[in-house]
């Protein structure tokens, strides 16, 4: 029985082992076949998940495409907004690089905004900076540019880069388009980046191709609350898509771009014209937003897409699959003994996948906890998380979310709140808001609102939040989280409540200071019309002056005129030559008293300026010192003269204005000094720089006094006499040659009084004493004719005989006719013209002289009795080639005539038979002789120059041939070569 039960499954394993391999076999097949369809339809879903993919990366392809050129717009809106660079150099050296980068640009432009009001002036502007008859044009109806017609406000295109294809885009008002000038008042409305729908661009000749155009906002520089205009990009649709899409076309991709609000324009379609159709079933449609426009992008496969994919592995793996089973059959037939060895291969597989479930188990596990994690994070963060649908329910919400809004639980809170815009929003129109603001930019961050607790008190939250979508783009709910803010907006609202509290104060107190300033502008006021009454006052006083020397300047012309002429006379006795020199000498003095008069008032009037000339600085100490020796004598007092030598120092500077300083300051000396010495002293302190001293032994000055002491009416104390004007007017006085007085003083020793000056050097080797003549007469060959003009016939008569003297020919006029009927028969040099004559004045003279004969070439010189600058500048922009003033001086109609008609002079003198011999004189003259002599001479003291030769010629050795031709030179006045003879011959000794 079990031998055949052992036969019987000997005979049955055959038929078990072909039974299980026919029916491996089929199961095999059938598994291939299945395989087969699994993974076909798992190669389908790769293909449209893969093209999902590939359409999301090429929009942020586009994406960074266009944010890439935006960025050049936003750089050149802010350049812009600099007002300095918005000119043409400025402008093509900015753009060129950035065009030259970008190729998708058609153009980059600057669009200013001009109201009506400025066009004519915005046009003219333009064609100055070189844009060639510029002006705001536009299309009209047959797509011809003409003259823009009358609007309030234009937006012209000014710059615009490339030149070439843009030429005639320059002067159109893109707001003669309806669909430029939408895009323009939006981007004006709103202050943001705007971009056109699609349309033909001006610089296109093709009807097919579309452009668009995005104006970014340039605000002004110095108000960011004004927009000044617009800076433009261009871009051709076809260049800016097909950079982006080129490629995926060349893939078998079939892309179209389309602007939402107008599809029926396509921005970018290219389809070959035997290209296959689309495969729609794949079709994947994206947005872009770019500036406040959607363009939708649709995505479609062509079939040669799929040809390009790896499709043979969905074949290889079931026929694999099959082969594999097939050859396990084979194996099975004819390897039935390796069954065991199969099997114990299984039971190992087996085990290796119960260790993958264990892994697997721990995974979950993993992920159970990680959950718990996020879960315990989501309910104890401490500000409020929320996940909110868009029609206003709470999906998820966390326990500090529902604390924040005052509801004891969570559960609570999602079971009570059903609509947030209602019942969370004070203000129900903050949700909608909201999600308007989560929509245009794609989240909300620092979003403040006002909402209501549970308990129907109010506070205020910050709320952060994104929008989710799903895989396929679909909106799912909106994501953020909530902060009670209500503290940060109580302290807020107290800073401005305390500004207003503050801005008030500042009103107040700004109204206080408004009252006040009216009441300084009052007093302001009141003293300016004082200080007019002065201003008039001191006109009036100078006016007077004026006047005053005018009228006394006009008889001493005669007096000092006269003297002059006599003295270049001869054939007069010794007693006659000296009244002639002791006339002139008089009224050189009585002229030099008038001058320092008017120069007084010209210091009071704040007028007074330097007068700079050639001049002895030696001479003058002494004569300063003449002056008021007899002062000194009279109080008993000795006046000494220190620092300089006998030399003559020849300086160029103001030697008036340096007189009247010494002399006030030598007169306060005196005044103040009861008994002991004044000193004057002069010490050089580098080349043409000396320190001026006045020393007295009086009581010296106290030192509280010190302070004021140059002040006007300054009285030292206890004394009252003088005016008190000494000191001030010194001081002005040195100011005005840029030098400061100063004082040293010490009660009970008296005072020191000093000041420093810079001189220039002189152009002369001699300067000849003031009252002494030098006699110089035109060279041989040279020749003057000169007319003079003047309607007093003695003023006449001395310029005449003093012209004569010189040498010229001179022809005499009464009245500017007479003067023109002279010129009609000849033609003078030289005109001297009186300025104030009746009838036909000087100026009235010179002007009709010139008409009657404009190739005129004489040289006019105006002369009056009015000396101040001012006249002088007056007579010489007037025309008149010099001005001289009256007295007449004959070295004054020297220098004249040396300067405008280059005239030569020689020298003549009154003696000349005996010059050679005072060459030849020897001897030795005592320094104090000498000294006594040289100052004599110098302020013509006759009777102590006669001294001074008495003295000489008792001395022993005698020395007759040196004092006869002294005694000759004093008797003919001939002080100039008396004090070169005393100089040369004077021995060494003390100064004086």
């Amino acid at each position: 029985m079990t031998g055949r039960t052992s036969l019987g499954s000997r005979l049955l394993m055959p038929l078990r082992a072909w039974f299980f391999i026919g029916a491996f076999v089929v199961s095999g097949l059938l598994l291939s076949v299945w395989l087969y369809v699994f993974l076909d339809e798992r190669q389908q879903n790769a293909l449209h998940h893969d093209f999902h993919n590939l359409s999301e990366r090429r929009m942020q392809v586009l994406a960074n495409h266009v944010y890439r050129s935006l960025e050049v717009l936003y750089d050149l809106a802010a350049f812009l907004q600099i007002s300095h660079n918005r000119d043409w150099t400025h402008f093509r050296s900015y753009v060129s690089g950035s065009l030259s980068r970008l190729p998708e640009l058609q153009a980059l432009e600057w669009i200013p905004l001009v109201d009506s009001q400025q066009r004519l002036a915005f046009e003219a502007q333009a064609r100055q900076q070189g844009i060639a008859g510029y002006q705001i044009i536009e299309f009209d109806g047959q797509d011809q540019l003409r003259r823009a017609g009358e609007r309030p406000r234009y937006f012209p295109v000014l710059y615009a880069l490339p030149e070439t294809i843009n030429r005639e885009a320059i002067g159109l008002d893109l707001a003669s388009h309806t669909e430029r000038r939408a895009a323009l008042e939006q981007s004006l409305s709103s202050g943001s980046l705007v971009a056109t729908a699609p349309l033909r661009l001006a610089q296109e000749k093709v009807e097919a191709v579309y452009g668009i155009l995005i104006f970014a906002p340039v605000y002004a520089q110095d108000n960011p609350a004004r927009i000044e205009g617009f800076a433009l990009a261009v871009y051709r649709s076809v260049d800016l898509l097909n950079e982006v899409f080129a490629e995926l076309r060349a893939e078998g991709v079939h892309i179209e771009v389309r602007d939402r609000d107008k599809p029926e324009l396509a921005l970018y379609a290219p389809l070959a014209a035997n290209a296959p159709s689309a495969l729609s079933e794949l079709r994947v449609q994206r947005e872009f937003r770019l500036g406040h426009r959607v363009w939708q992008v649709s995505f479609q496969p062509e079939k040669a897409y799929f040809s390009q994919q790896d499709q043979y592995w969905v074949f290889i793996y079931p026929l694999i699959t099959a082969l594999l089973v097939l050859s396990f059959a084979v194996y099975a037939a004819i390897k039935n003994r390796y069954l065991v060895e199969v099997e114990r291969e299984v039971d190992k597989r087996t085990r290796d996948l119960s260790r993958e479930i264990v892994q697997r188990r721990e995974a979950e596990a993993a992920a159970h906890k990680a959950e718990q994690q996020y879960r315990s994070i989501f309910e104890n963060a401490i500000d409020g998380i929320f996940q909110s649908t868009a029609d206003g329910r709470y999906l998820r919400a966390n326990t500090a979310l529902a604390k924040i809004y005052g509801y004891p639980s969570r559960a609570a809170f999602m079971a009570e709140v059903s609509n947030i815009g209602d019942q969370i929003y004070v203000k129900p129109q903050r949700r909608r808001q909201f999600m308007a603001a989560i929509q245009r930019d794609g989240h909300v961050s620092d979003f403040v609102s006002e909402v209501y607790r549970r308990d129907g008190s109010r506070i205020h939250i910050l709320e952060k939040a994104i929008s989710v979508y799903d895989e396929t783009g679909r909106f799912r709910y909106y994501e953020g989280n909530v902060q009670d803010v209500s503290d940060r907006i109580h302290a807020e609202k107290a800073l401005q409540q305390a500004n207003e509290l503050l801005e008030e104060r500042v009103f107040q107190r700004t109204a206080e200071l408004a009252k006040t300033n009216t009441e300084l502008q009052d007093e302001v006021k009141t003293r300016k019309a004082a200080e007019q009454l002065a201003e008039a006052a001191n006109a009036a006083k100078t006016q007077f002056l004026a006047s005053i020397s005018h009228e006394i300047r006009t008889p001493l012309n005669a007096i000092i005129g006269y003297s002059q002429i006599l003295q270049q006379q001869a054939g007069f006795s010794d007693k006659q030559q000296r009244t002639v020199a002791t006339i002139a000498q008089s009224g050189n003095h009585l002229l030099g008293l008038i001058d320092d008069i008017l120069d007084l008032a010209k210091i009071e009037s704040g007028h007074t300026e330097p007068q700079r000339g050639d001049f002895d600085l030696s001479a003058l100490i002494y004569h300063v010192a003449y002056i008021l020796h007899k002062k000194c004598e009279e109080k008993g007092l000795l006046l000494k003269v220190e620092g300089l030598g006998k030399v003559p120092v020849l300086l160029n500077g103001d030697e008036g204005k340096l007189r009247q300083i010494l002399l006030n300051l030598l007169n306060n000396a005196i005044k103040y000094t009861a008994q002991g010495e004044v000193i004057l002293r002069v010490i050089p302190e580098d080349t043409y720089r000396y320190r001026f001293e006045v020393i007295d032994s009086g009581p010296g000055i106290p030192a509280a006094e010190l302070e004021t002491i140059f002040e006007q009416f300054y009285q030292r104390s206890a004394w009252q006499e003088g005016s008190g004007l000494g000191l001030a007017i010194a001081s002005r006085l040195a100011t005005a040659l840029g030098a400061t007085l100063q004082v040293k003083s010490t009660p009970g020793l008296g005072s020191n009084f000093f000041f420093y000056l810079n001189f220039a050097p002189s152009d002369h080797h001699q300067i000849v004493s003031g009252g002494e003549l030098t006699s110089l007469r035109l060279q041989p060959g040279q020749q003057c004719r000169a007319l003079v003009v003047d309607d007093i016939e003695h003023n006449r008569d001395i310029l005449q005989q003093l012209l004569e003297a010189i040498g010229c020919s001179v022809f005499c006029a009464g009245s500017g006719q007479t003067a023109l009927e002279y010129l009609a028969a000849q033609s003078p040099d030289v005109v001297f013209m009186d300025i104030f004559m009746p009838g036909m004045n000087g100026v009235k003279t010179r002007h009709a002289m010139l008409e009657q004969q404009p190739n005129l070439a004489a040289r006019f010189v105006a002369f009056s009795a009015s000396v101040y600058e001012q006249q002088r500048k007056t007579y010489l922009d007037a025309g008149f080639d010099a001005v001289i003033s009256k007295p007449f001086r004959i070295e004054q109609l020297h220098g004249c005539l040396r300067d405008i008609l280059a005239l030569k002079f020689e020298e003549i003198g009154l003696l000349s038979e005996t010059s050679g011999a005072l060459v030849a004189l020897q001897g030795n003259i005592p320094s104090e002789i000498a000294e006594t002599m040289m100052v004599a001479a110098r302020y013509y003291n006759v009777t102590k120059l006669r001294a001074g030769i008495d003295q000489l010629a008792l001395l022993k050795p005698a020395q007759p041939n040196l004092v006869a031709s002294l005694r000759t030179l004093a008797q003919q006045h001939r002080l100039g070569e008396f004090m070169a003879v005393v100089t040369r011959l004077s021995a060494e000794g003390e100064q004086v």
